[in-house]
């Protein structure tokens, strides 16, 4: 007997199905194991099984004993090996909805864990600033401390400064005094005739560079001739004759030497006068002359004999030699400029020469830098490396001994330049226009730099003044307007860097 048919109708494979889930035969039992696991573990619901395309269960075939018995076995023995596809669902539940029990765990100790970073933070935040602004408290008494050192420092750099014009002072008035009290040894030598003495103290004025010490006179205008003359001395006035006095000077009263021995009958010295170039004509400031004045009739005879013509030849031959000498001084003193000048141009040449090696020493020392930096960025061998660092040192050195040259060029140009100006107003204000003379030097608008305000060879320092500039022209005021502006952006370019400074210690102490 051939068994039946196993495609029945729909209805028939129904009916099968819901008839072994009520016989409760194990595949039944199996069936509602899995569904009552995918319930619980939140899958998908028999009809979502549908829907996602699970194949239908087919109601097995009539088949012989054999063949169902070996039917009914066959999933027992093969479910050690492979799940049903069924079970392969139940299982994919159960990991997704583990998924989902971790995601859910994650996400509530995701949710306490930015609380407690938010606390975190606030309290590194408040820890910050709190450190900030111990830095900066710690910042403000350091620059308060400074500050109070700057003004120490600038009260003690006044105090040394006033003691040192006190000290110019002093040893000014002591000078003057010292002075005063020579033309007085020289005036009293002079009267008394002591030559030896009176020849000591002219070297010692001549020493101490007092100017025009010949004709030193005390404060009447009586040189020391005069004093001579009145004396009587013939080797005293002829001493100060051959050192350069002039005969013809007024002192009190407008009374000349030669007018004073003839009053008081100084005859021995009345033609030595005469003959070195004194004037007879000369009176006094009644117009009372020599031979008015002559306290003997010896006197009187002399100056009627004396012949004026020669006091004329004298005179102007006394002209001649004064002119020459101050030609010759002149000429000095232009000798002096030029050589000046000179070495002014000889200066700027070796300082020029000096900037420009520095220049190129210093970009060969950025070509070297260059070298270096490429052979590293192109992993070059070690042994080339090492070769253009050492390469950098030479240029350094270079550089260093190029930087020293142009600072040594330097100074010999400021110094050649302050000896050209101080030749320069030596001449002028020997020039012969010097009657209304103005303490302090000429300078040119480019050298105001040097004289204001690098104060080359410390004028200023030493004079202890305030400078003042009078300057027709008004250019000097362009200069000094932008002196100030150059100053004004220095000093906040210095602020900046201080804070600067000051951030950057915060920092530190950060």
């Amino acid at each position: 007997m051939s068994p039946p048919r196993a495609s029945g109708s729909p209805k028939k494979a129904s009916h099968s199905v819901s008839a072994a889930a009520k016989s409760g035969s194990p595949k039944a039992e199996k069936a509602s194991l899995v569904r009552a696991a995918d319930a619980k573990a939140g899958a998908t619901s028999p009809s979502e099984l549908a829907t996602a395309k699970v194949p239908a269960l087919k109601a097995p075939p009539l088949k012989s004993p054999a063949a169902k018995k070996v039917t009914d076995t066959g999933p027992q023995s093969l479910g050690k090996n492979r799940l049903s596809p069924t079970a392969k669902k139940a299982a994919t539940g159960a990991k997704t909805a583990t998924k989902n029990r971790n995601a859910k765990e994650a996400e509530t100790s995701g949710a306490a864990a930015p609380q407690l970073g938010e606390e975190e933070q606030a309290r590194m935040k408040a820890e910050e600033e709190r450190k900030q602004a111990e830095a900066l408290a710690k910042a403000g008494a350091e620059m308060e401390e400074l500050r109070k050192k700057a003004w120490f420092a600038q009260v003690e750099f006044e105090r040394q400064e006033e003691a040192k014009r006190r000290k110019r002072a002093e040893d000014e008035a002591r000078r003057k005094k010292e002075e005063a009290k020579l033309v007085k040894d020289m005036l009293e030598a002079a009267f008394d005739g002591e030559d030896a003495v009176l020849q000591t103290l002219l070297e010692r004025a001549k020493a101490l560079g007092m100017k025009n010490y010949v004709d030193a006179a005390d404060a009447h205008g009586n040189t020391i001739l005069s004093e001579a003359a009145a004396g009587g001395t013939l080797s005293t006035v002829q001493l100060l004759l051959d050192s350069g006095a002039d005969p013809n000077t007024r002192g009190e009263f407008a009374r000349t030497p030669l007018w004073r021995a003839c009053f008081l009958g100084k005859a021995e010295v009345v033609m030595p006068l005469l003959r070195a170039g004194a004037d007879p004509r000369i009176g006094n400031h009644q117009g009372e002359r020599p031979l008015h004045a002559a306290a003997s009739a010896a006197i009187k005879e002399a100056l009627q004999c004396w012949d004026e013509a020669e006091t004329d030849r004298i005179l102007a031959s006394w002209q001649t030699r004064k002119e020459d000498a101050a030609a010759a001084e002149e000429a000095e003193r232009m000798a002096t400029v030029q050589t000046a000048e000179v070495e002014v141009a000889t200066s700027k040449t070796d300082f020029d020469n000096a900037q420009a090696s520095l220049k190129h020493a210093r970009c060969e020392l950025e070509k070297r830098i260059f070298e270096h930096d490429t052979c590293v960025q192109e992993n070059k061998p070690d042994d080339l490396i090492k070769m253009t660092l050492d390469q950098i040192k030479l240029s350094e050195l270079t550089v260093e001994s190029a930087k020293a040259r142009a600072t040594e060029a330097s100074r010999r140009l400021d110094a050649a330049r302050l000896a050209l100006r101080e030749s320069v107003a030596a001449a002028t204000h020997c020039d012969g226009v010097d009657e209304a003379p103005i303490a302090g030097i000429a300078v040119e608008i480019r050298d105001l730099d040097d004289v204001l305000v690098r104060d080359v060879g410390e004028k200023i320092k030493a004079d202890g003044r305030w400078p003042l500039v009078i300057d027709p022209s008004g250019q000097a005021s362009v200069f000094l307007r932008y002196l100030v502006s150059l100053q004004t952006r220095l000093r906040i370019f210095l602020l900046q860097d201080g804070a600067k400074a000051a951030g950057a210690t915060c920092a530190c102490e950060l």
